[in-house]
């Protein structure tokens, strides 16, 4: 995953974070803003940035 790319959460998602207060699974493409190393930044729908690990997302569609 590199920025610019639109991701979206995979369904194992839902059981990572349902029971964490400060993140909810959502369905709805999202952005990532920034890269580094084996973390990144996704930005939500809602307007909010927040910083999480690659692996429970997949590329929807790739920046050029």
């Amino acid at each position: 995953m590199k920025v610019g790319d639109l991701v979206q959460m995979k369904r194992r998602m839902f059981w990572d974070l349902k029971n964490n207060p400060y993140m909810h699974y959502t369905e709805e493409p999202l952005l990532v803003v920034e890269q580094a190393f084996n973390a990144m930044k996704l930005l939500f729908p809602n307007g909010k940035v927040v910083n999480c690990w690659p692996d429970g997302y997949e590329v929807i569609s790739e920046s050029r």
